[in-house]
């Protein structure tokens, strides 16, 4: 009977810790949370559009402190044709634990650690109820996340401060309330 009840004194704690840290390895929000077919008749759309993984260009360009829609995204491959030269604000979350980029990875906040690639899926605007419902979704594979190196990094700013880009800031009422972005 004592080994029983050791066994399982030790158990518990065990299995704890594993759920909490199967994160760091696993796609546990993915297996979670991304089911392709629900989601396909939920959203009215295919399920193979949903399930394509994409390569994705996002930034870090917040509008002001406590922004809830901090990134934008910059390029998809293959190209959306109606988001050409469009900045697209969007929920940019890891496949692992549903959370953005960590502030960490994040860096100074200069514009060398503003540009990352991934692949990637994309939904649409309230694909997902915990999230902002008024944003698509970008899910990014945890280990696929790189920034751009620095030759890139310039070449994206530069391209994206001093050119026509259209932006979708104005658009869409997302819960922001500060002020106007540069």
């Amino acid at each position: 009977m004592s080994a029983k009840l050791s066994l399982i004194i030790v158990l518990i704690p065990i299995c704890a810790i594993a759920w909490y840290a199967a994160p760091l390895l696993l796609p546990m929000w993915r297996w979670q949370h991304m089911q392709f077919d629900v989601l396909a008749k939920k959203l009215g759309t295919s399920e193979t559009a949903l399930r394509q993984q994409v390569n994705v260009i996002i930034r870090h360009a917040p509008r002001g402190d406590n922004d809830p829609v901090a990134w934008q995204l910059v390029t998809t491959d293959p190209a959306h044709e109606q988001e050409d030269h469009l900045l697209i604000r969007a929920v940019i979350i890891g496949d692992r634990d549903g959370e953005p980029v960590s502030k960490f990875n994040l860096g100074s906040g200069s514009f060398k650690d503003r540009y990352y690639t991934a692949k990637a899926w994309r939904f649409p605007a309230a694909s997902f109820p915990v999230l902002n419902q008024k944003r698509p979704v970008v899910v990014f594979e945890a280990f696929s996340l790189e920034k751009v190196d620095t030759g890139k990094a310039i070449y994206w700013d530069a391209e994206l401060r001093d050119s026509k880009w259209e932006n979708d800031d104005e658009e869409v009422d997302d819960g922001w309330t500060g002020p106007a972005a540069n």
